[in-house]
Protein backbone atom coordinates (compact mmCIF):
# COMPACT_ATOMS: atom_id res chain seq x y z
CA UNK A 1 0.00 0.00 0.00
CA UNK A 2 1.06 3.56 -0.50
CA UNK A 3 0.34 6.68 1.31
CA UNK A 4 0.10 10.27 1.01
CA UNK A 5 -0.07 12.32 3.68
CA UNK A 6 -0.83 16.12 3.88
CA UNK A 7 -0.65 18.24 6.78
CA UNK A 8 -0.35 22.20 6.78
CA UNK A 9 0.80 23.01 9.93
CA UNK A 10 1.28 26.11 12.17
CA UNK A 11 3.27 24.48 14.30
CA UNK A 12 5.35 21.09 15.45
CA UNK A 13 2.67 19.92 17.90
CA UNK A 14 0.60 16.72 18.83
CA UNK A 15 -1.04 16.58 15.31
CA UNK A 16 2.19 16.67 13.76
CA UNK A 17 3.86 14.38 15.80
CA UNK A 18 1.48 12.00 15.74
CA UNK A 19 1.17 11.72 11.75
CA UNK A 20 4.78 11.54 11.71
CA UNK A 21 4.85 8.37 14.48
CA UNK A 22 2.13 6.68 12.14
CA UNK A 23 3.62 6.99 9.23
CA UNK A 24 6.78 5.21 10.89
CA UNK A 25 4.78 2.64 12.23
CA UNK A 26 3.29 1.77 8.83
CA UNK A 27 6.47 1.86 7.19
CA UNK A 28 7.49 -0.86 9.62
CA UNK A 29 4.38 -2.61 8.38
CA UNK A 30 5.41 -2.52 4.81
CA UNK A 31 3.47 0.64 3.80
CA UNK A 32 4.98 3.38 1.63
CA UNK A 33 4.76 6.79 2.54
CA UNK A 34 5.38 10.04 2.19
CA UNK A 35 4.66 13.31 3.80
CA UNK A 36 3.51 16.66 2.19
CA UNK A 37 3.79 19.97 3.95
CA UNK A 38 3.70 23.64 3.28
CA UNK A 39 7.14 24.70 4.08
CA UNK A 40 8.03 24.41 7.48
CA UNK A 41 11.55 24.02 8.82
CA UNK A 42 10.41 22.38 12.01
CA UNK A 43 8.20 19.66 10.91
CA UNK A 44 10.53 18.94 7.85
CA UNK A 45 13.60 18.67 9.82
CA UNK A 46 11.23 16.54 12.54
CA UNK A 47 10.03 13.97 9.67
CA UNK A 48 13.46 13.97 8.46
CA UNK A 49 15.09 12.67 11.70
CA UNK A 50 12.37 9.96 11.87
CA UNK A 51 13.24 8.84 8.10
CA UNK A 52 10.51 9.76 6.78
CA UNK A 53 9.80 10.47 2.95
CA UNK A 54 8.68 14.39 3.28
CA UNK A 55 8.34 17.17 0.86
CA UNK A 56 6.71 20.60 0.46
CA UNK A 57 4.61 22.62 -1.71
CA UNK A 58 3.01 25.53 -1.11
CA UNK A 59 -0.37 24.35 0.00
CA UNK A 60 -1.07 26.84 3.04
CA UNK A 61 -4.10 29.06 3.67
CA UNK A 62 -7.96 28.83 2.47
CA UNK A 63 -8.21 30.61 -0.51
CA UNK A 64 -4.91 29.06 -2.11
CA UNK A 65 -7.05 27.87 -4.65
CA UNK A 66 -3.38 26.56 -6.25
CA UNK A 67 -2.93 24.09 -3.74
CA UNK A 68 -5.34 21.68 -5.35
CA UNK A 69 -3.27 21.90 -8.66
CA UNK A 70 -0.31 21.48 -6.58
CA UNK A 71 -1.65 18.76 -4.90
CA UNK A 72 -3.28 17.01 -7.36
CA UNK A 73 0.57 16.70 -9.62
CA UNK A 74 1.80 15.03 -6.14
CA UNK A 75 -0.86 12.42 -6.05
CA UNK A 76 -0.61 11.74 -10.11
CA UNK A 77 3.41 11.52 -9.79
CA UNK A 78 3.40 9.55 -6.33
CA UNK A 79 -0.11 7.57 -7.37
CA UNK A 80 -1.10 6.36 -3.90
CA UNK A 81 -3.83 3.95 -2.73
CA UNK A 82 -5.29 6.59 0.20
CA UNK A 83 -4.66 10.18 0.58
CA UNK A 84 -4.67 10.90 4.27
CA UNK A 85 -4.99 15.02 5.95
CA UNK A 86 -4.73 16.28 8.95
CA UNK A 87 -6.26 19.27 10.01
CA UNK A 88 -8.67 21.25 8.42
CA UNK A 89 -6.88 23.48 5.57
CA UNK A 90 -4.76 19.95 4.18
CA UNK A 91 -8.29 18.21 4.45
CA UNK A 92 -9.89 21.04 2.42
CA UNK A 93 -6.91 21.12 -0.56
CA UNK A 94 -6.37 17.50 0.23
CA UNK A 95 -9.72 16.03 0.00
CA UNK A 96 -10.76 17.93 -3.07
CA UNK A 97 -7.52 16.74 -4.97
CA UNK A 98 -8.06 13.74 -4.19
CA UNK A 99 -11.28 13.10 -4.98
CA UNK A 100 -10.09 14.80 -8.47
CA UNK A 101 -7.68 12.10 -8.88
CA UNK A 102 -10.43 9.82 -8.16
CA UNK A 103 -8.28 8.57 -4.94
CA UNK A 104 -10.05 7.67 -1.80
CA UNK A 105 -9.10 10.10 1.24
CA UNK A 106 -9.48 9.87 4.96
CA UNK A 107 -9.65 13.35 6.88
CA UNK A 108 -7.87 12.79 10.38
CA UNK A 109 -10.28 15.55 12.57
CA UNK A 110 -8.18 16.70 15.72
CA UNK A 111 -10.07 19.25 16.85
CA UNK A 112 -13.40 21.00 17.15
CA UNK A 113 -13.84 22.06 13.43
CA UNK A 114 -16.29 22.87 11.23
CA UNK A 115 -17.07 19.92 9.06
CA UNK A 116 -16.75 22.34 5.88
CA UNK A 117 -12.82 21.49 5.10
CA UNK A 118 -13.56 18.02 5.66
CA UNK A 119 -16.56 17.57 2.82
CA UNK A 120 -14.34 15.72 0.08
CA UNK A 121 -12.97 13.26 2.84
CA UNK A 122 -14.64 9.12 2.16
CA UNK A 123 -14.18 9.46 5.71
CA UNK A 124 -13.57 11.21 8.98
CA UNK A 125 -11.30 9.82 11.88
CA UNK A 126 -12.53 11.84 15.34
CA UNK A 127 -9.72 11.63 17.91
CA UNK A 128 -12.30 11.34 20.46
CA UNK A 129 -15.83 10.72 20.84
CA UNK A 130 -15.92 14.23 21.91
CA UNK A 131 -15.00 15.73 18.72
CA UNK A 132 -16.95 12.73 16.82
CA UNK A 133 -20.39 14.36 18.98
CA UNK A 134 -19.45 18.22 17.68
CA UNK A 135 -19.15 16.59 13.92
CA UNK A 136 -22.55 14.77 14.15
CA UNK A 137 -24.02 17.70 16.16
CA UNK A 138 -22.86 19.87 12.87
CA UNK A 139 -24.38 17.14 10.44
CA UNK A 140 -21.78 14.98 9.64
CA UNK A 141 -23.67 11.42 9.10
CA UNK A 142 -22.45 8.67 11.62
CA UNK A 143 -21.49 6.56 8.82
CA UNK A 144 -18.84 8.86 7.66
CA UNK A 145 -17.64 9.02 11.60
CA UNK A 146 -14.91 6.51 13.39
CA UNK A 147 -13.46 7.45 16.47
CA UNK A 148 -9.99 6.10 16.76
CA UNK A 149 -7.92 7.89 19.88
CA UNK A 150 -4.85 9.19 19.73
CA UNK A 151 -1.98 6.51 20.74
CA UNK A 152 1.93 6.96 22.39
CA UNK A 153 4.85 4.54 22.77
CA UNK A 154 4.93 4.44 26.42
CA UNK A 155 8.53 3.27 26.28
CA UNK A 156 10.57 6.20 26.79
CA UNK A 157 9.19 7.30 29.53
CA UNK A 158 9.43 4.56 31.82
CA UNK A 159 13.28 4.93 32.56
CA UNK A 160 13.49 8.33 32.11
CA UNK A 161 16.31 10.20 33.97
CA UNK A 162 14.51 13.82 35.48
CA UNK A 163 15.78 17.00 33.70
CA UNK A 164 17.58 19.06 35.33
CA UNK A 165 15.55 22.32 35.71
CA UNK A 166 15.60 25.49 38.05
CA UNK A 167 13.36 24.24 40.54
CA UNK A 168 14.42 23.17 43.68
CA UNK A 169 14.45 19.44 44.09
CA UNK A 170 12.37 19.94 47.75
CA UNK A 171 9.93 21.95 45.96
CA UNK A 172 6.23 20.89 44.63
CA UNK A 173 6.53 21.05 40.72
CA UNK A 174 3.73 21.21 38.28
CA UNK A 175 4.46 20.66 34.91
CA UNK A 176 2.21 21.76 31.55
CA UNK A 177 3.55 20.75 28.27
CA UNK A 178 1.08 22.82 25.02
CA UNK A 179 1.23 25.36 22.94
CA UNK A 180 1.09 28.96 25.13
CA UNK A 181 -2.71 29.94 23.95
CA UNK A 182 -5.21 31.25 26.08
CA UNK A 183 -7.49 28.26 24.80
CA UNK A 184 -5.36 25.60 27.34
CA UNK A 185 -6.15 27.51 30.29
CA UNK A 186 -2.62 29.16 30.76
CA UNK A 187 -4.78 32.36 32.56
CA UNK A 188 -6.66 29.89 35.14
CA UNK A 189 -3.51 27.68 35.92
CA UNK A 190 -1.22 31.22 36.43
CA UNK A 191 -4.55 32.50 38.67
CA UNK A 192 -4.12 28.72 40.25
CA UNK A 193 -0.76 29.17 40.98
CA UNK A 194 -0.80 32.73 42.50
CA UNK A 195 -3.01 30.66 45.74
CA UNK A 196 -0.38 27.92 45.65
CA UNK A 197 2.20 30.20 47.23
CA UNK A 198 4.39 27.02 47.71
CA UNK A 199 4.62 25.31 44.21
CA UNK A 200 6.39 25.87 41.32
CA UNK A 201 5.02 25.61 37.71
CA UNK A 202 7.08 24.76 34.98
CA UNK A 203 5.43 25.53 31.19
CA UNK A 204 6.66 23.85 28.19
CA UNK A 205 6.19 25.15 25.19
CA UNK A 206 5.89 28.47 22.53
CA UNK A 207 2.75 30.80 21.55
CA UNK A 208 1.21 33.79 21.94
CA UNK A 209 1.21 34.05 25.70
CA UNK A 210 4.48 34.19 26.15
CA UNK A 211 4.82 37.65 26.50
CA UNK A 212 2.01 37.50 28.79
CA UNK A 213 3.27 34.55 30.79
CA UNK A 214 6.70 36.18 31.16
CA UNK A 215 4.68 39.40 33.04
CA UNK A 216 2.65 36.96 35.56
CA UNK A 217 6.43 34.85 36.23
CA UNK A 218 7.70 38.71 37.59
CA UNK A 219 5.04 39.57 39.66
CA UNK A 220 5.72 39.86 43.21
CA UNK A 221 3.48 37.00 43.89
CA UNK A 222 4.94 34.45 41.32
CA UNK A 223 8.39 35.94 40.79
CA UNK A 224 10.65 32.54 40.71
CA UNK A 225 8.18 29.92 41.08
CA UNK A 226 7.02 30.44 37.11
CA UNK A 227 9.93 28.84 34.71
CA UNK A 228 8.77 29.16 31.09
CA UNK A 229 11.07 26.57 29.09
CA UNK A 230 9.98 27.27 25.49
CA UNK A 231 10.25 24.21 23.13
CA UNK A 232 11.65 21.58 24.31
CA UNK A 233 12.17 17.85 22.84
CA UNK A 234 13.61 16.05 26.30
CA UNK A 235 9.23 15.42 27.14
CA UNK A 236 10.10 12.17 29.09
CA UNK A 237 12.83 13.72 30.96
CA UNK A 238 10.88 16.30 32.02
CA UNK A 239 7.81 14.46 33.06
CA UNK A 240 9.77 12.64 35.18
CA UNK A 241 10.80 16.02 37.22
CA UNK A 242 7.33 16.40 37.05
CA UNK A 243 4.93 15.92 40.18
CA UNK A 244 2.28 16.14 38.53
CA UNK A 245 1.02 17.66 35.00
CA UNK A 246 -1.73 20.12 34.72
CA UNK A 247 -3.89 20.39 31.45
CA UNK A 248 -6.40 23.02 32.16
CA UNK A 249 -7.47 23.68 28.73
CA UNK A 250 -11.22 24.93 27.82
CA UNK A 251 -11.82 22.36 25.18
CA UNK A 252 -9.11 20.07 24.52
CA UNK A 253 -9.74 17.71 21.66
CA UNK A 254 -7.99 14.67 23.37
CA UNK A 255 -4.29 15.27 24.83
CA UNK A 256 -1.75 13.51 23.80
CA UNK A 257 0.44 15.11 26.40
CA UNK A 258 -1.90 13.85 29.09
CA UNK A 259 -0.71 9.82 27.65
CA UNK A 260 3.16 11.07 28.21
CA UNK A 261 2.20 12.09 31.87
CA UNK A 262 0.25 8.59 32.23
CA UNK A 263 3.24 7.05 30.80
CA UNK A 264 5.48 8.87 33.67
CA UNK A 265 3.60 7.42 36.59
CA UNK A 266 2.26 11.22 36.94
CA UNK A 267 -1.02 12.18 38.00
CA UNK A 268 -2.95 14.38 35.53
CA UNK A 269 -5.04 17.74 36.67
CA UNK A 270 -7.39 19.06 33.95
CA UNK A 271 -10.16 20.78 33.49
CA UNK A 272 -13.35 18.14 32.40
CA UNK A 273 -13.69 19.37 28.73
CA UNK A 274 -13.36 17.60 25.48
CA UNK A 275 -11.88 14.48 25.05
CA UNK A 276 -9.88 14.97 28.66
CA UNK A 277 -12.43 13.17 30.43
CA UNK A 278 -12.24 9.89 27.63
CA UNK A 279 -8.36 9.63 29.07
CA UNK A 280 -8.41 10.74 32.76
CA UNK A 281 -10.43 8.64 35.01
CA UNK A 282 -11.38 11.02 38.15
CA UNK A 283 -9.82 9.67 41.38
CA UNK A 284 -8.16 7.18 39.62
CA UNK A 285 -5.60 8.49 37.47
CA UNK A 286 -5.87 12.23 38.38
CA UNK A 287 -8.61 14.74 39.12
CA UNK A 288 -11.04 16.79 36.80
CA UNK A 289 -12.29 20.32 37.91
CA UNK A 290 -15.43 21.84 36.41
CA UNK A 291 -14.26 23.36 33.28
CA UNK A 292 -13.78 27.12 34.56
CA UNK A 293 -13.17 26.45 38.04
CA UNK A 294 -10.30 27.46 39.30
CA UNK A 295 -10.52 27.43 43.05
CA UNK A 296 -10.90 23.70 42.50
CA UNK A 297 -8.62 23.46 39.60
CA UNK A 298 -6.30 25.13 42.82
CA UNK A 299 -7.70 22.58 45.40
CA UNK A 300 -6.89 19.48 43.67
CA UNK A 301 -3.40 20.72 42.70
CA UNK A 302 -3.04 21.27 47.03
CA UNK A 303 -4.81 17.52 47.57
CA UNK A 304 -1.67 16.16 45.30
CA UNK A 305 0.82 18.43 47.03
CA UNK A 306 -0.11 17.16 50.40
CA UNK A 307 -0.55 13.56 49.52
CA UNK A 308 2.65 12.10 48.29
CA UNK A 309 0.89 8.25 48.70
CA UNK A 310 -2.03 9.08 46.24
CA UNK A 311 0.12 10.64 43.57
CA UNK A 312 1.96 7.53 43.64
CA UNK A 313 -0.88 5.10 43.33
CA UNK A 314 -2.49 7.70 40.74
CA UNK A 315 0.44 7.34 38.77
CA UNK A 316 0.51 3.81 39.26
CA UNK A 317 -2.97 3.49 37.66
CA UNK A 318 -2.34 6.03 34.55
CA UNK A 319 0.97 4.06 34.06
CA UNK A 320 -1.25 0.74 33.59
CA UNK A 321 -4.15 2.63 31.74
CA UNK A 322 -2.09 3.73 28.92
CA UNK A 323 -1.62 0.53 27.79
CA UNK A 324 -4.93 0.80 26.23
CA UNK A 325 -3.89 3.76 24.08
CA UNK A 326 -0.54 2.78 22.64
CA UNK A 327 0.74 3.80 19.15
CA UNK A 328 0.74 0.44 17.69
CA UNK A 329 -3.62 0.07 18.40
CA UNK A 330 -4.10 3.21 17.27
CA UNK A 331 -1.86 2.62 14.08
CA UNK A 332 -3.56 -0.86 13.47
CA UNK A 333 -6.82 0.92 13.77
CA UNK A 334 -5.64 3.72 11.13
CA UNK A 335 -4.57 1.06 8.42
CA UNK A 336 -7.09 -1.13 9.10
CA UNK A 337 -9.70 2.09 8.00
CA UNK A 338 -7.45 2.78 4.78
CA UNK A 339 -7.91 -0.58 3.56
CA UNK A 340 -12.02 -0.27 4.24
CA UNK A 341 -12.14 3.18 2.21
CA UNK A 342 -9.88 1.73 -0.40
CA UNK A 343 -12.12 -1.10 -0.85
CA UNK A 344 -15.43 0.75 -0.58
CA UNK A 345 -14.37 3.24 -3.85
CA UNK A 346 -13.49 0.46 -5.40
CA UNK A 347 -16.90 -1.43 -5.02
Amino acid sequence: MKSLHVITPRHLGGAELLAMRIMREHSALGVTSRLITKPHAQVESAARKMDLDVANLQIGGKLNLAAVGRLLREIRTFRPDVVCTHLSTASLWGGLAARLAKVPSVAIVHGFNSPGPYRFADALVAVSSAVAASLADKGVPSSRLHVIHNGIDPTPYLTAAPANIEVPANCFCVGTVAHLSAKKGYRELVDAAARLVDTHFVFVGEGPLRSELETAAASPELAGRIHLLGFRSDIPQLMARFDVMCLPSWEEPFGLVVLEAMAAAKPVVAFASGGLPEIIVHGSTGLLAPQGDVSSLSNHLAALRDDPEQRRSMGDAGRQRVNSFTLQETSRKWLALFCDTIKSNHT
